[in-house]
């Protein structure tokens, strides 16, 4: 098996639900996190709250146990002699993530709320928040696909222009440094095909400048292929950049999910038309 197959295949196993990342991997665990009672009084909550960083805060009863979320937003509206009991969101309504779930599931769960407790079957385990979609294993989720759609794209475009006709579709300055790279492996011995060089926003160029493979993959115009993929190499750069935040409000998490549902939803068109 060659090298780039070698790759494309360790990425096939690394995307299969049963094994890819999890939420566990990016939650904050339950020791961790910053509780308030059921017989608290709203006031001795709000205390609490100034502990932690979650718009949300896990609900004990009397044994110590997560019996639900309380929005922090909420709290500040009620009564400061108000009881927690009051007006908190009893666990079976709050529909926990489970630690097995992926990414994609946890992205599509906040998407709808700020913050999702975690559990192991009935056992509460942590607590998800959106700004918990910052941290490293999720990106390693999104650079993984990002990757696989790398991959099939080289893939299908290789096939479709075969011997390197696709490189005059290139800038002046990508050609020379496709074909000088090229040049310099294979004075060291090296014969690395010249499509190795290219990354995502170089594939995407060559597609939206040749028709024949844009309507091969489903696009009738430039235009809608160049705002399909565009985001998605805004996307890869950000991903590329650890100090660089993906998700900072509820519009950034909009785009979030409408990104990884697209992702996932093109790497899957090129895969299907290349079987």
């Amino acid at each position: 098996m060659s090298s780039p197959h070698i790759h494309q295949a360790i990425i096939d196993q690394l995307i299969q639900p049963k094994i890819f990342i999890r939420v566990s991997s990016i939650m904050t665990p339950r020791r961790k996190l910053v509780s308030v009672c059921l017989d608290d009084r709203v006031k001795e909550a709000l205390v609490k709250a100034k502990e932690g960083a979650f718009d949300q805060l896990p609900v004990l009863d009397k044994k110590a146990g997560i019996v639900g979320l309380i929005s922090v937003d909420e709290l500040q509206d009620c009564s400061s002699e108000a009881m927690v009991s009051e007006y908190f969101v009893p666990l079976a309504k709050c529909k926990p993530l489970q630690t097995k779930d992926g990414i994609s599931k946890t992205l599509r769960t906040l998407h709808k709320q700020p913050s999702s407790l975690v559990a192991d079957k009935n056992k509460v385990t942590g607590l998800v928040d959106r700004s918990d979609l910052n941290k490293h294993p999720a990106r390693a989720y999104f650079y993984v696909w990002l990757s696989s759609l790398e991959m099939e794209l080289a893939r299908f475009i290789d096939t479709r222009r075969p011997k390197n006709s696709w490189i005059g579709l290139l800038s002046k300055k990508t050609q020379i440094q496709v074909l000088g790279n090229t040049e310099y492996e294979r004075r060291r011995g090296n014969n690395t095909p010249p499509i190795e060089y290219l990354d995502l926003s170089d594939l995407t160029m060559i597609i939206a400048k040749n028709e024949a493979l844009r309507c091969e993959l489903g696009f009738s115009s430039r235009e809608k292929f160049n705002k399909h993929v565009g985001g998605l190499i805004d996307l890869r750069q950000t991903i590329m950049h650890p100090v660089r935040t993906l998700v900072s409000d509820a519009d950034s998490m909009d785009t979030l999910v409408k990104r990884e549902k697209r992702l996932r939803s093109f790497r899957l068109t090129v895969r299907r038309i290349l079987k």
